[in-house]
């Protein structure tokens, strides 16, 4: 479990085709950043916004 301002870091290889990532979060913050992983070039960024998955 994570809770505040923890996060978790791994690194990952270059995607060559398709890339499948499943995850389940439970917060009570209905503003917070869920995911984010970025490249130099690109970024893929989740999270919530008024409750709202962005």
């Amino acid at each position: 479990s994570l809770y505040g301002a923890s996060y978790i870091h791994f690194p990952v290889q270059e995607a060559k085709g398709v890339t499948d990532i499943s995850f389940r979060f439970r917060t009570h913050l209905s503003d917070a950043m869920l995911l984010l992983a970025a490249g130099k070039t690109d970024y893929c960024m989740i999270k919530l916004e008024a409750g709202r998955l962005k």
